[in-house]
């Protein structure tokens, strides 16, 4: 598959450039990246650095079960039980590590909203009052002094 910038007018016809194999230079791809970064970073959006579970729980994104049971307003076994049938699925609710689930927010509140976890609580509604008891738990791993003494020198 060969691409010549030089050609416009095939590359304007859409199914003509398509069949005729063309593939963009990867000069023209990273210059199309760059683009959208740059235009995500006036939006306001930077990458992360790091992205681990642990940044997500400092986040309040990945509840315990009694936090997220809360958030969705139903006792901790009921959640207990939508996690372990949910588990095998393409999309679990939650992880559970060291004998203890912890839940995706995200997923909760996605969920809730479409009427999966609760045929009777469903849609925007449901999501927004869920979304307000969530921003409660936002900071609830967070350490509250540094784990190591800052030594002055």
């Amino acid at each position: 598959m060969k691409h010549n910038c030089r050609d416009e007018g095939e590359r304007s016809n859409r199914k003509a450039y398509r069949n005729a194999g063309c593939v963009p230079c990867t000069a023209n791809v990273g210059r199309l990246i760059e683009l959208h970064l740059e235009a995500l970073a006036e939006l306001g959006w930077a990458p992360s650095v790091t992205e681990d579970v642990i940044d997500q729980i400092l986040r309040g994104e990945l509840l315990p079960l009694v936090l997220a049971a809360d958030v969705f307003e139903c006792s901790d076994e009921k959640l207990r039980k939508l996690c372990e049938l949910m588990a095998g699925s393409k999309r679990p609710l939650g992880v559970k590590f060291a004998g203890r689930w912890l839940v995706s927010v995200a997923r909760l509140l996605d969920d809730l909203e479409q009427g999966i976890l609760d045929r009777r609580r469903r849609g925007r509604d449901a999501r927004l009052r869920a979304e307000e008891r969530a921003a409660k738990f936002e900071g609830w791993a967070r350490p509250q002094e540094p784990l190591v003494p800052v030594r002055e020198a």
